[in-house]
């Protein structure tokens, strides 16, 4: 989590400037991913509230909220580039699948 948020921080801005949006939208970018991240955390806690016992088995919910985190960071790599290098999608197009992969 630690790495895809300095990965969210550090690139924000000049990932939005390049799409033609400024530091409002980075400022957006880094929020959402926060959000995600708190959502995620909730859903743990209310899951730990439920079923005290959960933590003995961790396996399958470290698995899941690996392989999320990879499938998003994945996701919003490819949208960099994408929205790099083509200029086929519109860039409102291309703000809201950040977003939501970074959600």
């Amino acid at each position: 989590e630690n790495m895809l948020f300095t990965l969210v921080l550090v690139n924000g801005l000049d990932s939005m400037e390049s799409l033609g949006a400024g530091a409002a939208q980075s400022g957006m970018l880094i929020g959402i991913h926060k959000m995600g991240t708190s959502c995620g955390t909730l859903l743990l806690f209310a899951g730990m509230r439920r079923w005290p016992e959960l933590w003995r088995r961790s396996k399958p919910v470290f698995w899941t909220g690996a392989v999320f985190q990879m499938v998003a960071a994945a996701a919003f790599c490819l949208l960099g580039i994408i929205a790099s290098r083509s200029s086929a999608l519109s860039k409102d197009l291309i703000f809201n699948l950040l977003f939501v992969a970074r959600f």
